[in-house]
């Protein structure tokens, strides 16, 4: 009981951006699930840990815990539990995958990711990683397929009435609308987003649409918004430690300032981005 509960803790403080927090949740459970024998906790801890430190930047150790879990799942007993086990990690190493520029090992992960939910019938997860599917085809050029994969992920967010993963969709779906030069649409998305993302406490998505919201005034010649927006975007990523997006960040926020004529803190922040790029490898 203590080590399920300890597992679900650790899922939501994901959910809420508090990824070292989780990792301290998550090596209490472990020890838990090892200490009883529980092997499907073990596993799902190690999902979780993975889920905490790609998120965090750290692709390789994220790696190293999900396919550890992977090991453990089809070590268990054909079910429903070895299945779910099966399509976190296969969703996870897809995305870690997508992020590295691995395209076709990410569409292989996603996709075997969203077997595993059809065959236990779990809408929750297969609008989950048919949203990373769409990135993964948006990252390859692809944007027909990357809309279809997203709308089709957010039509069952909807049916669910998951506005968690809801304003995750709408910031992926602004995302396709930049890249056609609809940024009205685009505007439109992020905001409906950012509504939904504050409400549900999705701190990693309200950093996101920030994030697109100041790229997208950026891309207007609207330098004073978008860095008022970026700057909003900073400050949730270093709360939450995501590195990653931080870096992002500050290169979209130099341009800004080098639009504004502010060339010396424009030169401090890609500095900066690029220390945290050569520090976390990415």
């Amino acid at each position: 009981m203590a080590t399920h509960a300890g597992l679900e803790q650790a899922h939501f403080q994901n959910r809420l951006g508090r990824y070292r927090l989780a990792i301290a949740t998550i090596n209490v459970a472990l020890h838990d699930a090892q200490r009883c024998g529980e092997r499907w906790a073990e596993g799902m801890g190690h999902v979780l840990w993975g889920e905490s430190l790609w998120r965090l930047g750290e692709y390789h150790e994220a790696q190293k815990k999900l396919n550890h879990a992977l090991t453990v799942a089809h070590a268990l007993r054909q079910g429903r539990d070895r299945t779910v086990l099966i399509g976190w990690c296969h969703h996870h190493l897809g995305i870690i995958d997508d992020l590295q520029g691995r395209f076709a090992d990410a569409l292989d992960h996603l996709e075997q990711a969203c077997a595993a939910w059809q065959a236990i019938e779990n809408p929750q997860g297969l609008s989950g990683s048919l949203n990373s599917r769409g990135l993964v085809s948006y990252n390859m050029g692809d944007l027909r397929t990357a809309q279809q994969s997203m709308e089709q992920a957010l039509a069952l967010c909807e049916q669910l009435d998951d506005r968690f993963r809801q304003s995750s969709l709408l910031n992926n779906l602004s995302m396709l609308s930049t890249e056609q030069g609809d940024y009205l649409r685009a505007h439109h998305y992020l905001q409906l987003g950012l509504t939904l993302a504050i409400r549900s406490g999705n701190l990693s998505s309200q950093a996101e649409i920030y994030s697109n919201l100041g790229k997208n005034y950026n891309l207007q010649g609207k330098s004073d918004l978008a860095i008022e927006n970026l700057e909003r975007g900073l400050k949730i990523s270093e709360s939450i430690g995501n590195r990653s997006l931080l870096a992002e960040m500050m290169i979209h926020l130099a341009e800004a300032k080098r639009k504004k004529d502010d060339a010396k803190h424009a030169e401090f922040l890609c500095n900066q981005a690029l220390e945290i790029a050569r520090k976390d490898n990415l």
